[in-house]
């Protein structure tokens, strides 16, 4: 994964973690305040000018991505992390 630049939260009343990489890209980790379980958002930058018809690059890109964030970040074999159903 990129080098990260973590914000951590403002307050206590806001827990999340904010991941900003050099390539732009946001992640965002949060606990659910009514489930017990964590939550996270990726915010993918790709470079201009990508024509849209080809959309599979980027998603290609938002896989990697995501399988980085839940390997590195939430190391779900480390924390016994039960994955959601897709």
């Amino acid at each position: 994964m990129s080098k990260l630049f973590q914000t951590l939260p403002p307050s206590a009343s806001s827990p999340m973690i904010t991941y900003t990489l050099e390539t732009g890209s946001i992640i965002t980790l949060r606990a659910s305040g009514t489930e017990p379980k964590v939550k996270y958002y990726i915010e993918l930058i790709t470079e201009p000018g990508i024509d849209r018809k080809d959309v599979s690059s980027v998603v290609e890109k938002l896989d990697k991505l995501e399988t980085a964030v839940v390997k590195e970040l939430l190391r779900p074999e480390e924390f016994k992390l039960i994955a959601r159903e897709k």
